[in-house]
Order: structure tokens, then C-alpha cells, then sequence
């Protein structure tokens, strides 16, 4: 918890011991509260011990709980009983005597007596402020365990991203080179295409993107895959709903669509390469749909659809669907991402 939460939290209890049980009593028996009587000499004294005890309490249990030495420990509750009893023996019957001329106690109480008798008020105390620390301690550890979680997703999203980048643009660069060879008229044209990529991936560090942002560089990715195929891409796209309202992180859609290049058979004029996207009102919807090619199968073991699994269970943990279809003819992917 926080400085202000703990002070409000060790004030009230405070405020309850020194108050609060005297009050419910006076009230429960039918009593006129006597207020004077709850601001006296010894409510003051009460208040400076009780509120030192806990002070104290708190910065010992955090030296040495951590190590759980019980020699430690024990020596930490000998030494708040110590110091309970002698305070509290010095403000209310040194201090005391000398203000007011006479201490809490009755004339000529023994210190055997004296011990004895706070050995229960120091108990209380002892274990409520125990109990206080360490109610502190386990809501620190639950923070410390979230925000560990948070640093170590980011890491794992951050990796994640570093290798889906370089992924992408080496095989926008084999586009390149294949045209390059050729001595291809479309050459300065996919130069750009890919200068558009290389800006996405080396500055484009958001978190998150706008969803038409990542649809065009969706399509400056298919101009450079098209250039590998043997014979004219053949592709059906649909785009609809409010698609500029919605955010997706970068790169999150780019695998699907390099996985179809990598196996499907994308010149098939009666069988097109189908590529939809559709936001509707809190969730957004992504269809890829490609029919399958032996011949164009990269046999060496992409990253792309593991990457994006993972991505997608720390990004949208139980706020995603995604459906892999994979038949004899036809591969698939569904993904519905909801807001």
C-alpha cells in the first residue's frame, strides 16, 4: 500500500485503541459520553507509546521478516516488549510524576508488578501491529508480483515484436532482389513499398497502432510478396464497419497473411486469395482464407503463427477467438478480437 494509505490505516486502529472501544462501551451501557474524560493527561500518553510501538513494530518486521530467522524474530518480540514497558513506565511514571505529581499506577508499585501487568498491554499491541505489518507486506508483494508480470509481458511482447520484424523485411528484400535481377520496370516502385515497411517496423513503437494503419501496411506487403509469384496475384479484400476507430498492436496481422504466401496457391483465378477485415461495434474480425500449394511451401519453420499465438494470450488473454481451419484443399484463419 501506499505512505498515505498505511498512515490512514495505522491511524484508525490508533484511533480505535484509544477511543473507540472506551466510547462503544460508554454507548452500549446506556452512559453519557463524558468527553473530557477521553482527553486526558494519560489518553496523550497512550497515544505517544501506543503510536511509537507501531512505529517501531513496523521498521523491525521489515529488517528481518524477509529472512524468516527465527533467531531474528525472536529477538525483535523481546525487544518490543522491552521497549513497550519501559516507554511506557517512563512517560507515565517518570514523566509523569514530574508534570502532573503522580504516575498511572498506585503509590509504590513494584516493578515485578508493574512487568507482569503490561506484559498483557504489550501483547496486544505487539500482535496488532504485527498483524498490520504484515497485511502491508503482503499487499507490497502482490504490487512488487503485478508489476514484475507487467515488466516481464512487456520483455516477452518486445522480443516477440524484434522477430517479427526483421522476418518480414528479409523477405521483402528477396522481393526486392528477384525484381532487381530482372531489371524489372516495378523496381522503384517496390523501393518504396519497402521504404513504407522499414518506417512502420524501425518507428513505429506504440503499443498499439490504428487498425487502417496496419490494413495499409498489409497491402504494401502483399505488392512485395506478389512480386515472387510466377503469375498475376489473384485477391479478394473486403474492408467494412468503423474500422478507423479501432487499435490493434503492430505487426499483429502481417503472419497470417505471409503464411498464405508461403503455402497457398495465390494465381488461382476461380479461387482468389480472400483477405477480409470488419469492425463492429466492440470487437473487430479478420478472415484469411487461401487454397493450399505444395509447390509453394517454405520448408524451413516459420516463427509467424507461433509468434502471434503468444501475442495474442498476453495481449488479449480470454478477449480473443482464433480459429485455424486446415483442410485437404484450404487453409484458413479466423480471428475475432474483442475491445
Amino acid at each position: 500500500m501506499t505512505k498515505k494509505q498505511r498512515l490512514l490505516l495505522y491511524g484508525i486502529c490508533i484511533l480505535l485503541f484509544l477511543f473507540g472501544f472506551d466510547l462503544i462501551n460508554t454507548l452500549s451501557q446506556g452512559n453519557r459520553v463524558e468527553w473530557n474524560k477521553f482527553f486526558s493527561f494519560y489518553h496523550i500518553t497512550t497515544l505517544v507509546y501506543m503510536t511509537a510501538t507501531f512505529w517501531l513494530s513496523y521498521k523491525l518486521w521489515n529488517l528481518v521478516w524477509p529472512q524468516r530467522k527465527w533467531l531474528h524474530i525472536t529477538g525483535v518480540v523481546v525487544l518490543l516488549y522491552v521497549f513497550f514497558i519501559s516507554f511506557r513506565y517512563l512517560l507515565e511514571e517518570v514523566i509523569s510524576s514530574l508534570l502532573i505529581g503522580h504516575g498511572n499506577y498506585f503509590t509504590g508499585v513494584t516493578l515485578q508488578y508493574y512487568v507482569s501487568d503490561n506484559l498483557y498491554y504489550a501483547s496486544i499491541y505487539i500482535v496488532v501491529g504485527f498483524l498490520l505489518f504484515l497485511l502491508d507486506h503482503q499487499i507490497r508483494l502482490q504490487k512488487e508480483k503485478a508489476a514484475m508480470e507487467v515488466i516481464t509481458r512487456n520483455a516477452e511482447l518486445d522480443f516477440l515484436r524484434l522477430q517479427v520484424s526483421p522476418h518480414f523485411l528479409f523477405n521483402a528484400l528477396n522481393s526486392i532482389y528477384a525484381l532487381a535481377y530482372k531489371k524489372a520496370e516495378e523496381t522503384p516502385e517496390a523501393i518504396l513499398q519497402l521504404s513504407n515497411l522499414m518506417r512502420y517496423v524501425l518507428y513505429e513503437k506504440n503499443a498499439m497502432v490504428d487498425l487502417d494503419q496496419e490494413w495499409d501496411m498489409l497491402q504494401d506487403f502483399i505488392s512485395l510478396q506478389a512480386i515472387r509469384l510466377n503469375e498475376p496475384l489473384q485477391l479478394a479484400t473486403e474492408k467494412s464497419g468503423g474500422i478507423n476507430g479501432f487499435q490493434i498492436p503492430p505487426y499483429l496481422l502481417i503472419a497470417f497473411v505471409e503464411n498464405a504466401f508461403k503455402h497457398g496457391i495465390l494465381t488461382h483465378k476461380d479461387d482468389p486469395y480472400k483477405l477480409s477485415l470488419s469492425a463492429e461495434n466492440d470487437h473487430i474480425r479478420f478472415i484469411s482464407e487461401n487454397k493450399i500449394g505444395k509447390k509453394n511451401k517454405d520448408h524451413q519453420k516459420g516463427i509467424g503463427l507461433d509468434n502471434i499465438r503468444k501475442r495474442l494470450d498476453l495481449l488479449y488473454p480470454n478477449k480473443h477467438r482464433l480459429v485455424i481451419n486446415h483442410t485437404a484443399t484450404h487453409f484458413s484463419v479466423d480471428l475475432t478480437i474483442h475491445s
